[in-house]
C-alpha cells in the first residue's frame, strides 16, 4: 500500500488551495531490473480528483524514474512530491502507482477537506 502524507494547505487566488503530497511507495513492492550496475525502472503515478459530488479534475499522470545503487531491502519507501491546487471544499483523492515490469498497480485513497 502507498502511503500519503498531506502537507499544510496555502490559500490561492479564486477559492483555490495548494496542497503538498508526498507519495510513499515502497520498494519491496516493485520490480528494479540491474542494469549497468544500477537498479532501474520508471513507474506510472496518476492522481484523480473527484469531489463529493463525482465531479473530478483532469487526471494527472507523471512517469517516476527509479535508478538506485544497490537492489532494494524490504522496507523503504520512495518518496514522489507533488502539489495539488483544489477548489476549497470536500475531495477524494485518489492515488495509483504503476508498476511496467511486474504489472502491479499499487494505490491508495482518502478523503481531504482543505
Amino acid at each position: 500500500p502507498l502511503v500519503l502524507n498531506f502537507g499544510r494547505p496555502e490559500k490561492t487566488r479564486r477559492k483555490r488551495r495548494r496542497i503538498p503530497l508526498e507519495v510513499g511507495v515502497p520498494l519491496d513492492e516493485i520490480v528494479l531490473l540491474p542494469n549497468n550496475g544500477r537498479y532501474v525502472n520508471e513507474l506510472e503515478i496518476q492522481i484523480s480528483v473527484p469531489d463529493m459530488n463525482g465531479n473530478r479534475s483532469e487526471t494527472s499522470i507523471d512517469k517516476i524514474p527509479i535508478n538506485g545503487g544497490a537492489p532494494p531491502r524490504p522496507g523503504p519507501l520512495m518518496y514522489y512530491e507533488t502539489d495539488l491546487l483544489l477548489v476549497a471544499k470536500d475531495h477524494r483523492i485518489v492515488v495509483a502507482v504503476f508498476d511496467p515490469l511486474s504489472g502491479t498497480i499499487l494505490s491508495r485513497s482518502t478523503e481531504l477537506s482543505p
